[in-house]
This record gives C-alpha cells, structure tokens and sequence, in this order.
C-alpha cells in the first residue's frame, strides 16, 4: 500500500491526540474519523491498524530506532519505524528523511529484560507479574 500525505497526516494528529495530549484511544480515534470524514473505509482501517500498532509497540519501535523522545519530529519517526517494520515502502519526503532502514536493527532485544521488551510492557509491570503468578504462569498470561 502507498502512505498518502493526508492519511499520514491523519495518523500523526492521532497520535499526538494519544501519546501528547493523553486522549484515550477510542475517542482519539472517533475524533479523527469526524474530522477526515473523506476517507473510504481501506483508509480508515489502515489508519486504526497503524495507530493501535504503534500504540501498542512504541517502546520496542522507540528502542529499535534508538528514538529520541523529546525530538520535534518523534511522532513522524515512529510512524516511519511502524512503516519499515510491517515492510511498507516509506514515502521519500523530508520527515522521513533521518530514519535510514540499513540502520535499523529490526532483530534488537535490549539485556534489561527480554521479555518486557518483546511483549512491549513496563519493567515494573512484568517484574509484579512474575512475583505474583511466578515464571511459568506468567509467561503463559503474558504470551496470550
């Protein structure tokens, strides 16, 4: 699929109303499809994918980009990462002009902790899993 202006755009107003402005997920998104009401349904499903998968995976794609969060062009960036990732052809403008895929690290796990890392969860949150249901049921939940 190719990455028009005005669906990244809309992704990138999503996601400053979601990560920026705190807006909850849904409502962020009910927002967007009112304010883009020309988008047919493959866009709008795109959109939502996008979103929630870079919702869902901003820790790990901040790590594999080595990502600096306090950049101006952050959001721009990670949308780029989601893009390189789930092999969509990155548009040749100018904000996506600092990520380089041969420099990407697509297969990086961080040491601090594998598995809070690969299921894209807080240190804090996998450490109180794992000392209340132990390692093996808590890998068994977390996996699922």
């Amino acid at each position: 699929m190719r990455l028009h202006r005005n669906i990244a755009v809309g992704i990138i107003d999503g996601l400053e109303n979601i990560l920026i402005d705190k807006i909850a997920l849904k409502p962020a998104l009910n927002k967007l499809l009112k304010k883009n009401k020309k988008w047919g349904a493959r866009d709008r499903k795109f959109v939502f994918n996008i979103i929630i998968e870079i919702v869902r995976w901003k820790r790990k794609l901040i790590e594999i980009g080595k990502l600096d969060i306090k950049s101006n062009n952050f959001l721009w960036d990670l949308l780029g990462l989601c893009l390189i990732t789930n092999n969509i052809e990155l548009p040749n403008w100018e904000k996506f002009s600092a990520l380089d895929k041969e420099k990407i690290d697509l297969s990086f796990i961080p040491k601090s902790s594998k598995r809070a890392f690969l299921q894209s969860i807080p240190n804090w949150l996998d450490e109180l899993g794992l000392k209340t249901f132990g390692k093996i049921l808590w890998e068994k939940e977390i996996e699922s």
